[in-house]
């Protein structure tokens, strides 16, 4: 591992990554942070490297849009696809899962934003911190993330 904290944000939307980016940036100024903007990406990234935190949307698209290649299916549930692939590897990277939605849909069912992160822990066996319900404007995600941040970086010995 190196000195770096190695941190990937997931996220489609411009100001919601600069948003989280900003708050992650207040707990490790110096973390190297790698950005991906759909469940494609986040794929090639999660199986290029390991991360001590992924911070991950749930709505994605499915792939970037490429000039001449066909338009990218907006997934509802993409970020869900990037957790079963941690799952598959047997990845222990921690995860918080900041979402716009109230809920998540989870193998067929919609589950609670409240209960999100321990279904997918014991569901899917990966490592979800919180799940955080991402408001514009709204300083109360903001705390809850930071203390979620603070979880992770407490048993982290990169900080």
């Amino acid at each position: 591992m190196s000195a770096s904290l190695q941190i990937l944000i997931v996220e489609d939307d411009d100001f919601k990554e600069q948003e989280i980016l900003s708050v992650v940036r207040s707990i490790w100024s110096e973390a190297a942070v790698m950005h991906a903007r759909s469940v494609q990406q986040a794929v090639l990234a999660i199986n290029s490297q390991i991360f001590q935190l992924i911070v991950l949307d749930i709505a994605l698209p499915s792939h970037d849009l490429v000039r001449g290649g066909g338009a990218p299916t907006s997934m509802p549930a993409g970020g869900v696809e990037v957790l079963l692939e941690l799952s598959y590897l047997g990845r222990s990277d921690a995860i918080i899962i900041v979402t716009q939605y109230p809920e998540v849909e989870i193998e067929g069912r919609l589950v609670a934003l409240r209960k999100v992160a321990s279904v997918v822990a014991e569901e899917l066996g990966c490592s979800a911190i919180a799940a955080i319900q991402f408001r514009k404007n709204d300083s109360m995600w903001r705390a809850a993330f930071k203390k979620a941040l603070e979880k992770v970086r407490g048993s982290n010995p990169a900080r």
